[in-house]
């Protein structure tokens, strides 16, 4: 499944789980994970979206290339991506201009063809995978949470390709264990700014209808004593992709990825539910107002889940 919106965003994430120690004393059942295989996590990657695929092939700067653990995913063609002649002319000073609002009433004015001739089209897909996964302890957004470290492998103009590890625990009805998300990112942008708000954006989708809950755990009898505790988990999407367009050229995306054995599958009516009005959401993310095009950034922005 995925959430399309035009800005390039590409991270992935992939858990493996230590041995967990879920057991119940009194003759009950083994509560097992295991990691979850290579081949398996490919074999099950999230794809983009087709009007993300039509939207790269369209755009004179951009092209879909095929990565071992995103998948197929945008990039700008050589020589056309920031820093060359050829984008500062033809993507950075169109993105520059601000719109005459800020980018209030950008689905009005769209739907104005008028007025539309005279502005700039910004448009954002963002791709989801509609298998959601238990993050563990570490949960998938906020602060503290595993996507948040794009901040770590994301750099100025792109993301490093190295895996990051991340620790987490889960927990079942007798017992809690240890183990590790590992996080990879992707993705092409112009500068810090753009860096930023793209990371912003990507948090905003993991944030919405991110499902946490306390579980509680315990195991034990008389003879040997109880003992219980409890671990807050949460589970979201794996797969997260960012894609910019404006007037109808390639601007930069981000990708982030979780590769976990799901624990729930077909869950994209329940993720685009949660999301609601992307527009808004993204408009709202912090460090736009360090853009010239502020609010008007993203543009309008579609969702596919799928």
């Amino acid at each position: 499944m995925h959430l399309h919106s035009s800005l390039a965003l590409g991270l992935v994430l992939a858990l493996s789980s230590a041995s967990p120690l879920s057991s119940q004393l009194a003759g009950g059942s083994l509560e097992v994970e295991r990691p979850l295989q290579l081949s398996e996590a490919l074999e099950r990657r999230s794809t983009l979206d087709n009007d993300t695929q039509s939207a790269c092939n369209a755009a004179p700067n951009c092209e879909v290339f095929h990565d071992a653990i995103f998948g197929d995913i945008p990039r700008f063609v050589a020589g056309k991506g920031p820093g060359s002649e050829w984008y500062a002319a033809n993507v950075e000073a169109v993105d520059d201009e601000a719109d005459d609002d800020n980018g209030e009433n950008i689905q009005a004015r769209a739907d104005d063809k008028q007025k539309a001739k005279k502005k700039k089209k910004r448009n954002t897909n963002v791709d989801v995978s509609g298998e959601i996964i238990n993050y563990g302890t570490a949960r998938a957004s906020g602060t503290s949470g595993a996507i948040h470290h794009l901040y770590d492998l994301c750099h100025k103009g792109s993301c490093e390709t190295k895996a990051l590890t991340l620790p987490t625990t889960w927990a079942g009805n007798t017992n809690e264990w240890g183990g590790t998300l590992t996080l990879y990112a992707n993705g092409n942008y112009n500068g810090w700014k753009q860096r930023d708000v793209f990371v912003e954006a990507v948090l905003a989708v993991a944030a919405a209808g991110e499902n946490c809950w306390e579980q509680k755990w315990m195991h034990g009898g008389v003879r040997e004593g109880i003992t219980s505790g409890s671990a807050y988990m949460c589970k979201q999407t794996n797969f997260i992709s960012i894609n910019r367009f404006v007037n109808g050229a390639f601007h930069g995306n981000l990708q982030v990825r979780v590769e976990r054995k799901a624990d729930d599958a077909a869950m994209c009516g329940k993720i685009t539910g949660a999301l609601g009005d992307l527009t808004g959401l993204l408009g709202a993310v912090p460090g736009l107002s360090a853009l010239k095009a502020g609010k008007a950034f993203f543009g309008i922005v579609a969702l596919t889940c799928k």
